[in-house]
């Protein structure tokens, strides 16, 4: 990625409850690291680590890919494997559905529960008003 020009985030020591956690909440912190990693950085890709049995939450709803095959991870000591998100290519996605909660059962991703363009643009502002870049 990084040798076709890419500028790649990596996301780790990141874990969450899915099973107890709203749609809106896990959409909302999503939306919001989306907006660190793409409006303010300028990330181009998304790189995480998860336990492969968490794997198919985070291709369903946020359509992450897998890159890499199942390994050890020494950190935890567990089975992990690597997800992509291409952030360029989302972004489409995520302008079109954000904020039309009514297309969610289409959609079936988190991204209907984004924020819509219009508030996803104040808060940028307000954080480039607060965070170095």
């Amino acid at each position: 990625m990084r040798a076709q020009g890419g500028s790649v985030a990596e996301i780790t020591k990141f874990a969450l409850d899915t099973k107890m956690t709203s749609k809106r909440f896990l959409a909302a912190m999503f939306n919001v690291a989306y907006i660190y990693l793409r409006n303010l950085w300028r990330y181009t890709d998304l790189v995480i680590e998860v336990n492969p049995s968490h794997a198919p939450f985070y291709v369903r709803m946020l359509g992450f890919v897998e890159i890499g095959s199942e390994r050890m991870c020494p950190r935890v000591n567990a089975p992990a494997v690597l997800l992509w998100l291409n952030l360029i290519d989302k972004e489409k996605q995520i302008h079109e559905v954000a904020g039309h909660h009514e297309v969610a059962k289409q959609d079936r991703t988190l991204y209907p529960y984004f924020f819509p363009a219009e508030e996803e643009a104040r808060i940028t502002e307000r954080l480039l008003r607060v965070e170095p870049r």
